[in-house]
């Protein structure tokens, strides 16, 4: 363990003196016989913080509170980690405005994706059309109401 402790130490940094945070929530009922046959949930909002191994922020809601990507207040420069429940156009650009990045797991299905010039964009194509398995181009996701996101 403290070979591996003195190894890390002189590691470069993955994100480069940037945070790095996954985002992610848990339900758990509320306690009580009324509340379990109503299904009342309390969701336990979280942000782990790497690579300092530790939850840098939680909050605690109803069920009425569902999973968002800007819940949790954003740390300028950071990068947000989150799964495809969070394929959430305009909550992405909020998170954008506040000065994070966003990497979310998403189906190629989930969204309406656009090239940089806010055309219909065909990711399975482009993925057949890559070289060596990379794209390396903007690609937007539509929002509501027309707008977009950078």
């Amino acid at each position: 363990m403290l070979v591996g402790q003195a190894l890390a130490r002189h590691a470069p940094s993955a994100g480069h003196g940037r945070c790095i945070r996954i985002v992610d929530g848990s339900s758990v009922p509320k306690a009580g016989g009324n509340a379990k046959k109503k299904s009342q949930l309390w969701r336990i909002h979280s942000a782990f913080d790497l690579p300092d191994e530790r939850f840098g922020h939680f909050l605690l809601t109803d069920q009425q509170e569902g999973e968002k990507l800007d819940l949790i207040p954003v740390i300028k420069g950071e990068i947000r980690l989150a799964d495809r429940a969070y394929m959430q156009p305009d909550r992405i650009a909020a998170v954008l405005a506040q000065g994070g990045d966003v990497v979310i797991r998403a189906g190629w299905k989930s969204v309406c994706w656009r090239d940089a010039d806010g055309a219909p964009f065909d990711l399975i194509e482009a993925f057949r059309a890559a070289q060596g398995g990379l794209i390396d181009r903007p690609i937007q996701v539509e929002r509501k109401a027309a707008r977009r996101s950078p």
